[in-house]
């Protein structure tokens, strides 16, 4: 909606009545909302995590853009300070991404003697399934259009921690549904993972809020009934008007 308030005022859009922000719409089916308690244990049995372990993790495609360096730099010091912590990184980069960043990622993981603590599951059809096993979704973007995984986050009932970018503060309602921070910014990100690390009724309420927002304002058949609706609100006004210029013309 930023970027719609923009053309708006640059006219890029030259017709206000004429546009309308559509965002990204979430199938409620395949996110039905906080995992029970067995869910959570086997999507972290499959990762070979702990039942009981805290567990923060980010999830997408795996390039610079997404905050890579920040996220391993915040999740290394968050690690030395919580033996019970675990980090999972889903997704990978494309055929098309210019440098392995995955790889370097690994390493760095490795390196640091952090192996046993991190998990790298890959792409993973059941994103469900895979943001089960988190506690907080960590998504430390540059930039981002929307940010559909923050939205599944919040569907399946998880805090988010996100960059105070356009897309991430369009989902996250600060101390409502999550935190944001500022991009590029290790400390901060520390910070507030830990806040809500140390705080196991903030996560829940903050889970429970995002769930609400996602489900009044994301549900997959709402936005579908809101795109259709404007196409034929368009599609009557032009009418409308050829009809009018047609009757002008006749007479």
């Amino acid at each position: 909606s930023e970027d719609h308030a923009t053309a708006l005022k640059e006219r890029i859009i030259r017709n206000g009545s004429g546009s309308a922000t559509i965002l990204n719409g979430i199938d409620l089916t395949a996110f039905p909302g906080r995992p029970s308690a067995s869910q959570i244990a086997a999507a972290r049995e499959q990762l070979a995590i702990p039942a009981d372990a805290k567990v923060i993790g980010m999830l997408g495609r795996l390039i610079l853009e997404k905050g890579l360096r920040e996220f391993f730099a915040a999740a290394r010091i968050l690690c030395d300070s919580r033996p019970d912590l675990y980090v999972i990184v889903g997704g990978d980069a494309l055929p098309t991404d210019r440098r392995a960043w995955k790889t370097q990622l690994m390493a760095k993981v490795e390196a640091a003697g952090l192996t046993s603590r991190f998990r790298f599951p890959g792409f993973n059809s059941d994103v469900y399934g895979c943001l089960s096993a988190f506690d907080i979704l960590v998504h430390p973007t540059y930039k981002e259009s929307f940010g559909r995984v923050i939205a599944e986050g919040m569907a399946t009932g998880l805090p988010v921690v996100a960059t105070n970018v356009r897309g991430c503060r369009e989902l996250v309602v600060p101390g409502e549904t999550g935190l944001l921070v500022p991009y590029k910014n290790v400390e901060s990100l520390v910070k507030a993972v830990s806040a809500l690390l140390d705080n196991s009724a903030m996560r829940r309420s903050m889970g429970d809020a995002g769930r609400r927002r996602i489900v009044e304002r994301y549900d997959q058949r709402a936005v579908i009934g809101r795109f259709v609706g404007h196409i034929h609100a368009v599609w009557q006004e032009n009418v409308s008007r050829l009809a009018e210029a047609l009757t002008q013309y006749r007479s």
